[in-house]
């Protein structure tokens, strides 16, 4: 989840900018764009695979906020029909 936040923060830090740290931050993003552009490329996606980096990276965050949302509330996750509580999750770990 770090990383994906890491990814976005230079497209939301740039409105808030000013001076080097904009250039800096616009260098974060192109980086970025073309980093994703090649991946698809090379999965044979399309270099247009570059431009959704932040709208998939938008999606997985969503995705990782509601399901921690969704299991405290609950508290703990269904799986296959069976629910599982979050201190019978807790004592697997140990």
């Amino acid at each position: 989840m770090i990383i994906f936040l890491a990814c976005l923060l230079p497209f939301v830090s740039i409105a808030f900018l000013h001076g080097s740290a904009r250039i800096f931050a616009a260098i974060a993003i192109a980086i970025s764009i073309v980093f994703q552009g090649c991946v698809g490329i090379v999965m044979k996606a399309g270099a247009v695979y570059g431009i959704t980096q932040p709208i998939g990276a938008v999606v997985y965050l969503y995705m990782v906020f509601r399901s921690t949302a969704v299991t405290l509330w609950q508290g703990g996750v269904v799986w296959r029909g069976t629910f599982y509580s979050l201190e019978e999750l807790r004592r697997g770990q140990e």
